[in-house]
């Protein structure tokens, strides 16, 4: 399902981004899909309320009405609608909510979980025309004010496509010095989806560089993610010595995904291995590149690919999928 959300945001996120909806008043029935959107991300990003019995039926709820404006598009009923694209587009959103609630009812709470989150991806995507998203995110996606940590605003911000915001916590999550130990679980994913940011979304070498070093400094760091870390460093060092060219044709983006797709393959020793993550992880943002300037063949092995490297990687919010 997530695969299938994001390839339907690439085909659409072009057109898009091209409006300009940031500077422009939301027509009623965006307002309240966004509205649901807020209420709805603030269970989602949190998994113990997602899963809760108390929270059942509101977020059945929340994902009913959703799912009910959705239709709204669906049927034209959206004010000032101008692009036809957007119809297509939420006669897809509105399948992938009907799974979602399903799911939901039938207490399959990961698998709705998954969905809901890539869903408000696909819909924040497709009015973005940067990598941090669309300016009325800021304004709409704000969980300053609710009862969340700094590992659950940052993925709330990743939700909502605000991704410095989200890489900003992340480091911090990453640095405190008792994390590792008494949340091990958040810390260990704010690794991961930070090296996610900094390479799939930003292809930054430098912050890439100061996430791991984030990881070895912190005396308090798991023995294993510590020993990733230094792999990790290697696969920088190799990354600064890589001469990439600014302007490349998909075909020669494909082979250079390939390459590195390959060298992953032979660095990483066992499924659980970590050491080939940087590898993985710039394979997939070439990938990327493919699927959105490729033609259909090429497109077609780059999606083959980049689902290989979601399934090595195992990235919890599935931000691989967040297309800049």
């Amino acid at each position: 399902m997530k695969v299938l959300l994001s390839v339907v945001m690439l085909v659409f996120v072009g057109n898009c981004a091209g409006s300009s909806p940031a500077h422009h008043e939301l027509a009623p029935t965006m307002e309240r899909i966004y509205q649901a959107l807020n209420v709805l991300l603030a269970d989602v990003v949190v998994k113990e309320k997602f899963d809760s019995l108390e929270r059942r039926y509101a977020i059945l709820d929340e994902i009913k009405t959703l799912r009910d404006l959705s239709h709204d598009l669906k049927d034209g009923q959206l004010e000032g609608l101008r692009d036809p694209s957007m119809v297509i587009l939420s006669g897809n959103l509105r399948k992938g909510l009907d799974t979602a609630y399903e799911d939901f009812r039938n207490n399959y709470r990961e698998s709705s979980r998954e969905k809901v989150r890539s869903i408000v991806s696909v819909c924040v995507s497709c009015h973005s025309s940067s990598s941090d998203g669309p300016l009325f995110a800021e304004r709409l996606f704000d969980p300053s004010k609710l009862p969340l940590n700094d590992f659950e605003r940052a993925q709330f911000y990743v939700a909502s496509r605000q991704f410095s915001k989200a890489l900003g916590l992340y480091s911090k999550v990453i640095s405190e010095k008792t994390s590792p130990s008494k949340h091990y679980w958040a810390w260990s994913n704010a690794v991961r989806e930070a090296l996610s940011i900094t390479i799939r979304n930003q292809y930054d070498r430098v912050s890439t560089s100061q996430i791991v070093d984030a990881v070895i400094e912190n005396e308090n760091s798991p023995r294993p993610f510590r020993k990733n870390a230094f792999a990790w460093r290697v696969s920088l060092k190799a990354w600064s010595k890589d001469l990439e060219a600014e302007s490349q044709t998909s075909s020669e983006q494909l082979r250079k995904a390939n390459a590195l797709f390959e060298f992953a393959k032979r660095l990483q020793r066992f499924p659980s291995d970590r050491n080939a993550d940087i590898y993985y992880l710039r394979a997939a943002y070439y990938f990327a590149k493919v699927l959105m300037s490729g033609d259909t063949a090429e497109r077609s092995a780059a999606l083959d690919k980049v689902k290989s490297c979601e399934n090595v990687l195992s990235i919890e919010n599935g931000i691989l999928f967040y297309y800049e």
